[in-house]
C-alpha cells in the first residue's frame, strides 16, 4: 500500500478519480504528500494535496485497498494516473471514517505525527 500511495504523490490528472470530471475546472492536481500508518485494526491516511475533486479520496484509497490486499499491482495504480478512463469507481471507499483534518494556508505546516481522531483502545 505505501508504494501504491508514492505514486500518487505529485502532480496527476486524477480524471480517473472523479465521479463527475466534466464538472471540474481541472483535473490535474498536485498531492505533495500521501502517508499511511498502521494502528492495531485501522490505517490511518494522511493525504494533503493542492486541491480535492469529488469523491477523489475515497477512490483513491479504494484503490490503495485492492492494492494492500494483492488484487491491484502498483503498475496498475500509475496506469490509473496516465490511461483514459477506467472504473476505479468500483473501488470507492464509504465515506464512514474518512474526515478533514485541516486546511493548511501558504506558511502552515501539518504535523509528522499521524493520530486518529478518537482513541483506538
Amino acid at each position: 500500500m505505501e508504494q501504491g500511495a508514492r505514486a500518487f504523490v505529485g502532480k496527476h490528472d486524477f480524471h480517473n478519480f472523479t465521479e463527475r470530471p466534466g464538472e471540474q475546472g481541472s483535473t490535474l492536481v498536485v498531492v505533495e504528500d500521501l502517508r499511511l500508518k498502521p494502528i492495531e485494526d485501522l490505517i490511518l491516511v494522511r493525504f494533503a494535496a493542492s486541491h480535492f475533486l469529488w469523491k477523489m479520496v475515497r477512490r483513491v484509497v479504494g484503490v490503495l485497498v485492492q492494492v494492500g490486499m494483492g488484487a491491484l499491482q502498483v503498475e496498475t495504480v500509475n496506469q490509473f494516473l496516465k490511461k483514459p478512463p477506467t472504473e476505479v469507481g468500483q473501488w470507492t471507499a464509504p465515506a464512514a471514517g474518512l474526515f478533514l483534518e485541516r486546511v493548511l494556508y501558504p506558511g502552515e505546516s501539518a504535523p509528522n505525527e499521524i493520530s486518529p481522531a478518537v482513541s483506538v483502545h
